[in-house]
């Protein structure tokens, strides 16, 4: 059995740069509890049955409220889903050489939402209106695969296989080749290599009712190439990874102009559709560790990535690209009940989109300011880097349990990193001369975040 709730409450009442009060408020709860039932059988010395059957609800209840210059909204999301499901997966080793592997899996879904959303907007950017949605679906995902693993030679292995999956909520079926491959270069590391393509279904319960989409959009395809490269060097780990995926026909999606995180992205001026003809990933990886080391373990990893997707010709970072992204973190055990450890993360700054303003004749003859929004995502926010450290003490009763304590502080040398941007009508200014002058307001990520807590483990 598995069960977490996950509950936020939040008000804040601030000033903004106009000297105008904002005030925003949060109330919400997350569930997820799971049961499992599960058997293991050994039919004989080559064939392993393995059976489950379980159970499952997720639900979401999300309550906001946002009040600042020219803009209101009131939400309400409530969304559950309950789960069925049947697995059942078959292994088999038919020689020394020959390993076969196959299993079928039935799903059933019951979601229900009852969602609302009271948006006004005042002003040339952005347009409010009155969201409502209560509906619910019931449906099933079927899905069978097999996969015939082989060794080709003393250091070759290669595993062909197949997925076939069915979705009724939009009545699909579709078939997944897949390719791996493992050769094994003795002190040289290993090897891998694998393609296939790939179906991801919307889940049931993420329809984006709360961007007025009523209807479930078909799977999306990807076509994925990936290879890697793994060896120890002592007492070192280096891994080399690279990767590419194209996305034939991605799901349009909602995103936010200016400001990517905000916390309801539905109630904001720069709600927009993104719908891709194409999209892409790719990316190197690289990642080195030493582990097992008595006082002191650390691990550092870097990445080059590139996700685009393909709109009228041409290729556009999705919000969340980062070209070059680094991690740094250890682990210092300064004796059986006390630890030290310490993160260091930086990437290059999101995509972000500029804007400007230009002076219109009304039909009364007077002059107004309207936006000029350039092309989506063409500009990027300053680098986004942080420092995280973590002090733990460690209690271990007789019984086996254990309390750790420990305190956090996020972001130790308080680095004002940039989150984006809102924007309205006062961020313009029509000069006398006609000429229209643009300042936004700047939202940054938090400052030091000190916080403590304990954790029971039995």
């Amino acid at each position: 059995m598995l069960t977490s709730d996950d509950s936020l409450e939040e008000a804040e009442t601030e000033i903004d740069d106009f000297g105008f009060p904002e005030r925003d408020s949060l109330d919400s709860n997350y569930g997820n509890s799971y049961v499992w039932l599960t058997h293991q059988g050994l039919l004989s010395s080559r064939l392993f049955v393995d059976s489950a059957v379980s159970a499952g609800r997720v639900d979401r209840d999300r309550r906001a409220s946002e009040g600042s210059f020219g803009l209101s909204a009131d939400i309400r999301d409530i969304r559950n889903m309950d789960i069925l499901g049947l697995r059942q997966n078959w292994n088999a080793q038919i020689s020394d050489r020959h390993y076969l592997k196959w299993g079928v899996e039935a799903r059933s879904y019951d979601v229900g939402y009852d969602y609302l959303n009271d948006f006004a907007i005042e002003g040339p950017i952005g347009e409010g209106g009155l969201t409502r949605f209560a509906n619910s679906y019931s449906g099933e995902h079927y899905s069978a695969y097999a996969a015939d693993r082989f060794r080709l030679g003393p250091s070759l292995v290669l595993e062909v296989g197949g997925r076939y999956d069915r979705q009724t909520l939009t009545d699909e079926d579709q078939i997944s080749p897949r390719v791996n491959l493992v050769y094994d270069l003795g002190r040289g590391g290993t090897f891998r290599a694998a393609w296939g393509q790939y179906y991801q279904s919307q889940r049931p319960n993420e329809l984006q009712v709360e961007d007025g989409e009523t209807n479930f959009f078909p799977a999306e395809k990807a076509e994925t190439v990936l290879v890697g490269w793994e060896r120890n060097l002592g007492p070192f780990n280096l891994r080399l990874d690279a990767y590419n995926r194209d996305i034939s026909d991605p799901r349009p999606y909602y995103a936010n102009l200016f400001e990517p995180t905000a916390p309801n992205p539905e109630a904001t001026r720069d709600r927009i559709l993104v719908a891709p003809e194409s999209a892409n990933a790719r990316g190197i990886e690289a990642f080195l560790s030493r582990r097992s080391g008595r006082k002191f373990d650390w691990w550092s990893s870097y990445a080059w990535s590139e996700v685009t997707d393909r709109i009228d010709g041409r290729d556009v970072p999705r919000s969340y690209d980062q070209t070059h992204a680094f991690s740094l973190g250890g682990t210092w055990r300064l004796s059986p009940k006390w630890s030290l450890s310490g993160r260091f993360n930086y990437h290059t700054g999101w995509p972000t989109t500029s804007v400007s303003g230009r002076a219109v004749t009304e039909p009364g003859g007077e002059l107004a300011v309207e936006a000029v929004i350039d092309p989506r995502n063409a500009l990027r926010l300053d680098d986004y880097h942080r420092l995280d450290i973590r002090a733990s003490r460690f209690v271990e009763l007789r019984s086996g349990k254990r309390f750790e304590f420990f305190i956090d502080v996020q972001n130790l040398y308080d680095r004002q990193n940039l989150a984006g941007f809102t924007v309205d009508e006062r961020n313009f200014e029509l000069r006398p001369s006609g000429e229209v002058t643009y300042v936004p307001n700047e939202e940054r990520w938090l400052g030091v975040l000190p916080s403590f807590g304990v954790e029971f483990s039995f």
